[in-house]
């Protein structure tokens, strides 16, 4: 005769054990997934600050070395400096000219990331520059009396509503600060 042990010894997992594990394990990359997004908005406005900050630098550059762009040479132009601007809000874009004779020539444009756009610092318009006319906005590095001549900050934000500011102080020293 067979003797039956009541004693329950199984080999596997309950149903409900599998549930609750798959829950956990569905929680855990779901909180994970968020995180890396976010991480990842994050270091791509910090990357625009720092290659925003690199323009600016190089204006500086420039302007203290006093290169001068070959239309400038070509047609016996002086120049005044590098200015940084931003034609419009809206779109992602910012550019570095050089001044000659109060007029901007090189003009080369960078733009933001996917997801970064600039906004407005409080109490200070949108700057503009058009090719070929006298623009008194922007930051300005002359070539004569150096420093920086304008509105020396600029707020960039990204998808995660996080600001940065850079900005540039009356003796040309670029900062960058979380907001």
């Amino acid at each position: 005769m067979k003797q039956f042990n009541n004693s329950k010894s199984h080999k596997g997992f309950t149903l409900l054990e599998l549930i609750i594990v798959i829950s956990v394990v569905a929680f855990l990359s779901t909180a994970g997934i968020a995180s890396y997004i976010n991480y990842n908005w994050s270091e791509t406005l910090s990357a625009a600050a720092q290659d925003l900050a690199g323009t600016i630098q190089l204006a500086k550059s420039r302007s203290i070395s006093q290169v001068q762009p070959s239309y400038c040479v070509d047609n016996v132009l002086s120049l005044d400096g590098y200015r940084i601007n931003i034609p419009d809000l809206i779109q992602p874009e910012y550019t570095m000219s050089a001044i000659c004779e109060e007029v901007a020539y090189d003009t080369k444009t960078f733009k933001l990331p996917t997801g970064v756009e600039f906004v407005s610092p409080p109490d200070t318009p949108a700057t503009t520059i058009i090719p070929g006319e006298i623009q008194e906005t922007g930051i300005f590095f002359p070539v004569i009396t150096l420093g920086v001549q304008g509105d020396g900050v600029i707020v960039i934000k990204g998808r995660n509503n996080k600001k940065v500011q850079v900005s540039v102080d009356s003796v040309g020293t670029i900062a960058i600060k979380p907001l």
